[in-house]
């Protein structure tokens, strides 16, 4: 079994929807947080742009 498919079997997602789920779900503690910007957390959370963070956040 490939790696993929053995990952999406444990997880119920391949891997990189995963990584961008756990990515999207910590970022989301971070935004409550009233001092921290949309572009901040995008950035720290590596994505390309605060749009790209939008995006993928909704």
């Amino acid at each position: 079994m490939a790696f993929t498919d053995a990952f999406k079997k444990a997880t119920g997602l391949p891997p990189h929807a995963f990584l961008l789920d756990q990515r999207i779900k910590a970022a989301r503690s971070d935004l409550a947080d009233p001092l921290r910007t949309v572009a901040s957390v995008a950035l720290q959370y590596r994505f390309s742009s605060p749009q790209h963070f939008a995006t993928a956040f909704k």
